[in-house]
């Protein structure tokens, strides 16, 4: 499936339409491809886990070519602002996502975005050959500050969504 599609498809799979951060649109789309789904993007690994300039590309040229919305909202008492993705209202989902990666992008949808940035990070590393207790050591040593026991035992259950979706 084109990453173009995943994205809308993705956006169009959840309640409201709309996914609140570029860092989780990029692990929602990790995620969904980890669950078994064919796509022609590649990943490296970054401090925030699994980034793909091919997902990165898409992204600003679909918000170019008006696929996709691109919103600034404010977050935060500090004056920061978030990046808020969403679909036109004249937009036609040409592909939908096959049932599985459906439900995998709601149930996950439900979970924090540091909760999606330590599931993505361990599922690399389980990609890249290393067994699930290696790869939650390895996120551990990566993001200390984040990879604590509770954020650990919920990417832990993503996790395990991604992967009975195989």
């Amino acid at each position: 499936m084109k990453i173009q599609d995943v994205i809308v498809s993705i956006i169009n799979a959840l309640p409201e339409k709309k996914i609140e951060g570029k860092k989780r649109l990029q692990k929602l789309v990790y995620l969904v491809q980890y669950s078994d789904l064919e796509t022609n993007a590649t990943y490296k690994i970054s401090h925030f886990g699994p980034f793909s300039r091919d997902v990165a590309k898409t992204i600003d040229l679909m918000v170019a070519v008006g696929l996709i919305n691109e919103r600034e909202e404010p977050s935060g008492i500090y004056g920061t602002y978030k990046t808020v993705y969403s679909l036109p209202s004249n937009i036609r989902t040409l592909k939908k996502l096959p049932e599985k990666q459906f439900v995998v992008a709601s149930e996950i949808n439900r979970y924090t975005t540091i909760e999606l940035e330590v599931a993505s990070t361990i599922a690399f590393f389980m990609r890249s050959g290393n067994r699930f207790k290696t790869a939650v050591e390895k996120t551990k040593n990566m993001k200390p500050s984040k990879a604590i026991p509770p954020v650990i035992q919920k990417a832990e259950k993503i996790v395990e969504v991604v992967k009975n979706a195989n």
